[in-house]
């Protein structure tokens, strides 16, 4: 049964261009788009799914046949490769859970390590010592009694990343900072 996922034959290609999967590919696809249930997801690893047969072309499913398909998509961003790999890990997983793999085998094909993703983070950060100050607020000002005519600073926390400012003057900041109506 291992067969299934191991020595997937080639794929053939229908008269409209597309590749059309075997019998095996589409059972081991199904399994995966079955466990998971959010719509984009399924989605992509379904296209990922197609791609990856699509490029195995007949050829046994083997870690240097995963780490030559990774290299090749060295054009994408590595969070969207990382996310095709994960549709691997899946497909693999999925494999080993239905028995068509050995333990051992699946382990060996899902250690593909991800992508390095490299870059900077733009503005204003929060150290980690800040964060933890903002979220010791007291409740009392957080959610100030009603009728004071103040809004809680709890509102604009959209605002904490981007705002710079010191964590005094965005305890205080109200309704009426914000606007310039008071």
């Amino acid at each position: 049964m291992s067969d299934l996922l191991v020595v997937a034959p080639e794929s053939t290609e229908s008269a409209a261009g597309q590749c059309e999967l075997t019998e095996a590919q589409v059972l081991l696809k199904q399994m995966v788009l079955d466990s998971v249930t959010s719509p984009n997801t399924r989605r992509s690893y379904a296209l990922t799914l197609d791609e990856l047969f699509t490029f195995s072309a007949g050829r046994p499913l083997t870690r240097a046949l995963l780490h030559e398909w990774k290299a090749s998509m060295d054009a994408l961003a590595p969070s969207t490769i990382n996310v095709k790999l994960s549709a691997v890990r899946r497909l693999v997983g999925e494999a080993r859970r239905n028995g068509l793999i050995a333990a051992e085998e699946a382990a060996n094909l899902s250690d593909i390590p991800n992508v390095r993703q490299r870059g900077n983070r733009l503005g204003n950060w929060l150290t980690r010592e800040q964060a933890k100050e903002l979220l010791q607020v007291p409740a009392s000002l957080a959610y100030p009694a009603a009728g004071t005519g103040t809004t809680p600073s709890w509102r604009y926390w959209w605002a904490v990343p981007f705002a710079g400012a010191s964590l005094l003057r965005l305890r205080c900041l109200t309704f009426k900072n914000v606007s310039g109506a008071g």
